[in-house]
């Protein structure tokens, strides 16, 4: 398994990704790997002290890792199409349409495929849905009123506050009352 993660300075909030290495990579070869990785980061370390310069070359291209995780962010592409077509393409929260910027959100945490159903799902614009996934943003279960946290009440996100999600047409699609309030209850500021 591979993991990374990011905090914040909010408190018991975090962002942990997991993922399954590929079995063919053994434990020499990722040991071996790790061990040239930290010679290289010595070795640039000590160029950046010693010279006060500074050299791109010595970093790995890290574009192909970053679309990588994207695309993982994106969610399974049934999950994600399913809610491309249940928001028509929009942004459940802001409205936003850029469908490169629009991910698959899931309310209750990815479980397994029986956690990938439209109802369980929000489409979100990457940076709401990396608030919505650290509850700083959450949505009233009754009334589906957008609701942010008072750390962001001063920020461009207050323009989203107050607002009414958007919701999909069919409502066998809309967020299940108890997903909205599973995610709502998780917010200590609420």
């Amino acid at each position: 398994m591979l993991t990374s993660g990011s905090a914040t300075g909010y408190e018991d909030r975090a962002i942990v990704k997991i993922w399954q290495v590929p079995s063919e990579l053994s434990r020499e070869k990722t040991e071996d790997s790790s061990t040239r990785e930290n010679e290289k980061l010595a070795t640039t370390q000590e160029n950046l002290n010693s010279d006060g310069y500074f050299n791109p070359e010595s970093f790995e291209d890290a574009r192909e890792r970053t679309t990588t995780s994207i695309a993982r962010r994106q969610g399974q592409p049934t999950f994600r199409s399913d809610l491309l077509k249940a928001y028509q393409g929009q942004c459940a929260i802001t409205g936003f349409n850029a469908e490169q910027a629009l991910e698959a959100a899931h309310i209750y945490p990815y479980k397994g495929d029986d956690t990938n159903k439209v109802w369980n799902g929000l489409l979100l614009r990457a940076d709401i849905h990396t608030l919505f996934d650290l509850y700083l943003i959450t949505v009233h279960p009754e009334t589906k009123e957008i609701l942010i946290a008072p750390e962001l009440k001063s920020t461009s996100y207050s323009e989203v506050d107050g607002k009414k999600l958007n919701l999909p047409d069919d409502e066998n699609l809309c967020p299940r009352k108890e997903m909205l309030e599973w995610h709502y209850n998780k917010c200590r500021w609420v």
